[in-house]
Parts: structure tokens; sequence; C-alpha cells
């Protein structure tokens, strides 16, 4: 409904002379922003304490990553930022809610964006180890304090003036979700490397084969 008003607004600014009609336009401009911040904030917060379980289907990472990246072209072009994606071409499918998955690529890229402000590097890579795909963020920002990297899954904590300080708790909580494992590593000034491992799908199926086989021994 603040919306609409607003574009009650803007339709009456538009009749007023230029004078009068420009700081008006300003002030509903910054409106519209700030109620667009506000539901930012008000949805990570409902998903935060109102976890829905995952739905699974088998998605491949990378995809689900491209979509990610695509959604922040404008912002990557506004804040002259590089995106390198090296990303590994024979990963497994894994079994993924992949709405939920995005949102916490989505999460960690903005994250990402707002360390380094502009001119930055982002650089994202996937991989594959024994038992998981890894993905991995690394960027160039001012990187986090070991202080401030032990509270960085706490609710409401933020080293940003307009954080919501639910970001990271929402990308572990999807991780976790999906039986993965989330990583940190940082050095005050000089950057950050956030790792996702989210286990394959067919090692999930090899141990539930192998636990069936075991009920049917018994």
């Amino acid at each position: 409904s603040l919306h609409i008003h607003l574009q009650l607004m803007e339709r009456q600014a538009k009749k007023l002379e230029t004078a009068t009609r420009e700081p008006l336009q300003e002030s509903i401009d910054i409106a519209r922003s700030e109620i667009s911040r506000l539901d930012s904030i008000v949805s990570q917060f409902l998903r935060a304490i109102r976890p829905s379980k995952p739905q699974l289907q088998r998605e491949n990472v990378n995809a689900i990553l491209d979509e990610a990246v695509r959604f922040f072209a404008a912002e990557i072009q506004d804040r002259d930022i590089v995106v390198e994606q090296e990303l590994r071409s024979d990963l497994p499918s894994l079994e993924l809610d992949r709405d939920q998955v995005k949102q916490a690529f989505y999460n960690v890229i903005k994250n990402s964006f707002e360390a380094m402000k502009r001119r930055g590097v982002l650089r994202i890579r996937t991989d594959l180890d024994d038992t998981h795909v890894l993905v991995s963020f690394t960027d160039t920002g001012g990187g986090m304090s070991a202080e401030n990297l032990s509270h960085a899954f706490e609710p409401y904590f933020t080293t940003k003036t307009s954080g919501s300080g639910l970001g990271l708790l929402i990308v572990r909580r999807i991780v976790r979700e999906h039986g993965g494992e989330l990583s940190i590593e940082s050095h005050d000034g000089k950057g950050l490397t956030l790792t996702i491992r989210l286990p394959y799908l067919d090692r999930r199926v090899r141990l539930l084969e192998a636990g069936s086989s075991k009920e049917a021994d018994s």
C-alpha cells in the first residue's frame, strides 16, 4: 500500500513546476528506496525464523550459480566489479532445493559486493573432493577481524551500517538443511573466502542403499 501511495504522489508531483517537482521527486525516490530496504530486512527475518523444508530435486550447481550472478548484472556494472568464474564442468548433480540454494548464493555474493564497495574482484570457483561439491567465493574486500569472524553467524551481528545481520545466518541454515558445511577464512584488510560444501547425490544414495542392505541381512 505504501508503494501505491508513492505512485499517487509521483503523479501529482509531475503536475508541478520543475523547481517544486524535483525536490519532491527526490524525496519520493528516497522513500521508495527505504521501503525496499525494509521489505528486504523483513523477508530475511522471516526466512531466518521460519525456515521451510527443502524441496529436493536433482540440480546443477553451476547453473544455479550462473543465475545468481546474472541477477546482479546491473550492480556489477554500476560498481565496476569483476566477477571471475572457474566452474568445474564435471560436477555431479546434487539433490537441492533450487530456490533456497540460489538464495544462499545471492546472500554471499551480495555480502561480497558490499564489502568491496567499487572496483573489486569476486572469484567464484566450484570443485570436487571425495565426498562434496565445493563452492568458494573469494573477494578483495576488507575482510573480517578474528573477533568479528567469531560472531559472523550470530543473529543481527553486522559490521555494516545498514545490514540486517541475517544474511550469513540464512546461508548457514540453508547449507545445513542440505547436509552441507560452511566455512570462512579471512584476514582483516585482505579479503575473505567463504566455502560451501554440499554432499554428492550419488553418495547419499549409496549410503541409503547400504543401510537398506544391512536391514535386509538382519
